[in-house]
């Protein structure tokens, strides 16, 4: 299932792990994000980053290489507020 819009932050970091938004079990980890589906966590990602928190978001890879232009397309949503690992 998805995360709630107002689940709250408890800890000193917040970790995303995007499977994908399929509740089809063999699709759900094909999954290629859109900017529609991540721009929620685009907006609670800059809130972390507001709070003073960092913010660590994974992608499933998939026979289709889905993750790491999954990543880049969030890194350009984040503009300024991402810092890029590696």
């Amino acid at each position: 299932g998805q995360l709630p819009d107002d689940a709250p932050v408890t800890g000193p970091f917040v970790y995303l792990r995007l499977h994908g938004l399929d509740d089809d079990p063999d699709q759900r980890y094909r999954w290629d994000y859109t900017p529609a589906e991540l721009a929620p966590w685009v907006d609670r990602l800059r809130a972390t980053a507001a709070d003073g928190r960092d913010g660590w978001a994974f992608f499933n890879n998939d026979h289709a290489a889905n993750a790491p232009r999954n990543a880049r397309l969030l890194i350009e949503m984040l503009g300024d507020a991402a810092i890029p690992w590696g």
